[in-house]
């Protein structure tokens, strides 16, 4: 197996960027991702419904790789400052343990004024949630991309992955991380001399990364709606 034709090096390390380099290669000028996904209309009703015109904050908790969750701690503090705030607040995620472990904590914690919507959205009722909230709060999961393709505001949560490399795309803005500490800290390398391949390896990584942070984000990004 050979190749005798190649993509030029993309200046960005997001995973986004190389993939457009194909299309570059392609001699196609205008590159800007775009996303056009028809949402069914009853969709869209259900969705309103649970919306219902109020601030909403999704929380969607949890990932396939256990290592790359925040703590359960720590996404009932910012449902508990959300509220307060006077958000209503969705916990969204698939049919597993741990994203009913998480949910079933946050709605305790706060006396079920948290919702829980845990195995009860498909991808596409997910996708019409979040474009009709104001505001997702994820770790390095596919709910990050999805609000980069409907342009709702996002926070991620990043340990193990560089975020400029994997993070929501038009927000890198919005990532509250601690991998550059970490990575620089087992390299004992300056993140320039990495590559953007490097991968932290601390399973306990994300529980490093402080509530207020994560606090202070949601505040400055809610700021008109609060």
């Amino acid at each position: 197996m050979f190749t005798n034709t190649k993509i030029a090096q993309s200046s960005s390390p997001h995973v986004l960027d190389g993939f457009m380099s194909f299309i570059t290669k392609l001699g196609i000028k205008d590159i800007e991702p775009r996303w056009k996904i028809n949402i069914p209309s009853e969709v869209l009703e259900r969705t309103q419904n649970i919306i219902n015109n109020k601030k909403t904050f999704i929380i969607c908790p949890a990932t396939s790789k256990t290592y790359k969750n925040w703590t359960r701690e720590g996404y009932c503090t910012l449902a508990q400052h959300a509220l307060k705030k006077g958000f209503q607040v969705l916990i969204c995620g698939a049919n597993t343990e741990i994203e009913h472990d998480f949910a079933n904590y946050i709605v305790q914690k706060t006396q079920k004024k948290a919702i829980t919507l845990i195995a009860k959205t498909s991808l596409i009722e997910l996708l019409a949630l979040i474009q009709k909230s104001n505001l997702i709060l994820a770790p390095d999961t596919g709910a990050i991309h999805m609000t980069t393709m409907v342009g709702t505001p996002v926070i991620g949560l990043y340990a193990h992955h560089n975020p400029q490399r994997t993070g929501p795309y038009h927000a890198q803005e919005n990532v509250v991380s601690v991998y550059e500490y970490f990575i620089c800290k087992e390299t004992h390398k300056n993140i320039k001399q990495l590559s953007w391949r490097a991968r932290v390896k601390n399973k306990h990584a994300m529980q490093k990364i402080p509530e207020k942070s994560v606090i202070d984000l949601f505040n400055k990004i809610t700021f008109k709606l609060i």
